[in-house]
């Protein structure tokens, strides 16, 4: 579950971030800070694409399909949900698949409207 969740969840979410926190840098003429995200960012990007690539792996190993097993994982251990806006060119730099989180983020979006989550 770790590989799931700390990797494809929580170091995704800085990639979505992140652009952004660029941008407000810029716009303050924070260049040097802003150089650093970008840093920092690349850099997020690299260890999204490993665990992509690890939890992909093991799941060849053991017979199970990479979308179906991150969406159950992340249902049964991850306490949040996954927030949108998504950055997909980063997210598809760092090998992951909108098929894997854009219907488990609507699903989740969904339970926490209705206050199941």
């Amino acid at each position: 579950a770790r590989l799931a969740i700390v990797p494809m969840v929580l170091e995704a979410r800085g990639l979505d971030v992140t652009p952004h926190m660029i941008t407000s840098m810029k716009n303050q003429e924070d260049f040097d800070t802003a150089d650093m995200l970008q840093i920092i960012h690349d850099d997020e990007i690299t260890h999204v694409r490993a665990g992509t690539v690890w939890f992909e792996a093991w799941c060849e190993y053991h017979g199970k399909t990479v979308d179906e097993t991150w969406q159950d994982l992340v249902r049964t251990y991850f306490n949040g949900v996954l927030k949108k806006p998504f950055n997909h060119d980063s997210r598809e730099k760092a090998e992951m698949l909108r098929h894997w989180y854009e219907p488990l983020a609507e699903e989740m979006e969904r339970l926490a409207t209705d206050g199941k989550l």
